[in-house]
């Protein structure tokens, strides 16, 4: 029997999702965590990142199950002193970022418009190394 070729490119275990827990089961289950607004959440080295605003913070820190939570809103606020066109992508990129995380698994249900925007910021911040 024959065994099929892996891959050589290494597994992306880190996670991210954007949902509503109240209405997304694995994001409820991922940060234990109830809210009627979406928001944005990823996995880091096998910690739980939320990212959330600001009016969630200080429950969620009470409440979920999250490793750490960043406060989404103040994210944005920091990243629009040097690009007044922050939003969730870019917030979601610095924190990855700052976590050493590169690259994620996004669910089948990631928001399309959300996923296009972070392909985007990854492919800017990529142009930035030297050509060779």
């Amino acid at each position: 029997m024959a065994r099929s070729a892996r891959s050589s490119a290494p597994a992306v275990r880190d996670v991210l999702m954007m949902a509503t827990p109240s209405k997304n089961a694995d994001l409820r289950w991922f940060g234990g965590f109830h809210a009627s607004d979406p928001f944005p959440a990823f996995s880091a080295k096998g910690r739980r990142i939320g990212l959330l605003p600001g009016m969630e913070v200080g429950r969620a820190k009470d409440e979920s199950a999250f490793d750490e939570i960043l406060n989404l809103s103040a994210t944005i606020t920091d990243l629009r002193k040097t690009n007044p066109k922050a939003g969730v992508a870019d917030a979601i990129v610095f924190a990855a970022l700052q976590q050493g995380i590169h690259r994620f698994r996004v669910p089948a249900d990631f928001p399309v418009g959300l996923y296009e925007r972070l392909i985007t910021n990854a492919a800017r911040l990529n142009s930035s190394r030297p050509a060779k």
